[in-house]
């Protein structure tokens, strides 16, 4: 797991691939049997996912520090930047907890930055960070809307369900691969997409050390509160004597569900 520090709060991402069990994306003709994720769905297992006593969500990317970081550290196997979903949206698709999202005003989805307004399309403002493509968010596609795909069979996962958008347009956030320019965001609808650099086969997970409040207390009374124990804020001193030892994959050590909780 690639941790950052920010004051006293610590966030840390990793870059999860998925396509064995979503439900395809759209390759120009229909939705394809690729088993990609849709944001909704990637949305639901980021907020179903924990690191010892943290919730996971989809990223929220608020500062260009913050974007450049994970960038730099999640990355394909080959090392190349991905188009990979995270958590913006102009959409609540109903829900009471996304109700500043409206078509052109764009919130984060989760954590501790949920329903915060970012972007605002008509005007132009930028409440915070943005990193858009020229002559993004478009809002293209809505024709496709309950047509090309539809809401019928969500999901459901710990007690939530599968995000839809209610009505059609783009309204998720996406990286765009190094194709279109490293690190530039773009809107897509909510099935994404089987071409690049527009194809995401995963998305930005993020886990804070602020999110949820309250936290679990540490202790040793059951195994969520020796999770709780994990020192997020401990300093560790590395060498590598291997310095010739560069694979990309070393920066993406994501283990969402941690099995080192043995009680002493």
């Amino acid at each position: 797991m690639i941790g950052r520090e920010v004051g006293a709060v610590r966030h840390f991402y990793c870059y999860v691939q998925n396509t064995a069990d979503g439900k395809g994306a759209w390759n120009r003709t229909n939705l394809s049997g690729n088993s990609q994720l849709w944001w909704g769905q990637a949305r639901l297992r980021a907020e179903n996912s924990t690191y010892y006593n943290l919730s996971g969500y989809l990223a929220s990317i608020t500062s260009d520090a913050e974007n450049d970081y994970v960038l730099d550290k999640i990355r394909d196997g080959m090392g190349d930047p991905i188009a990979a979903w995270f958590g913006g949206t102009d959409n609540s698709g109903g829900e009471a907890n996304l109700s500043n999202a409206t078509e052109g005003t764009w919130v984060w989805s989760g954590g501790p930055e949920r329903n915060d307004i970012f972007f605002t399309t008509a005007s132009g403002d930028t409440d915070g960070f943005t990193n858009w493509r020229t002559g993004e968010p478009n809002d293209c596609c809505g024709s496709m809307y309950n047509n090309n795909y539809n809401g019928n069979n969500l999901e459901t996962m710990g007690g939530m369900t599968e995000h839809y958008p209610n009505v059609g347009g783009e309204h998720y956030t996406q990286f765009s691969d190094q194709i279109s320019g490293t690190g530039y965001w773009n809107d897509l609808f909510v099935p994404g997409v089987t071409y690049e650099p527009f194809q995401t086969i995963g998305y930005v997970l993020e886990f804070s050390t602020n999110w949820p409040q309250p936290l679990t207390p540490c202790g040793n009374g059951s195994e969520t509160a020796r999770l709780a124990c994990a020192n997020y804020f401990f300093p560790f001193e590395l060498v590598l004597d291997d310095t010739s030892y560069t694979d990309p994959d070393m920066l993406n050590l994501c283990d969402p569900n941690p099995t080192d909780n043995v009680a002493p």
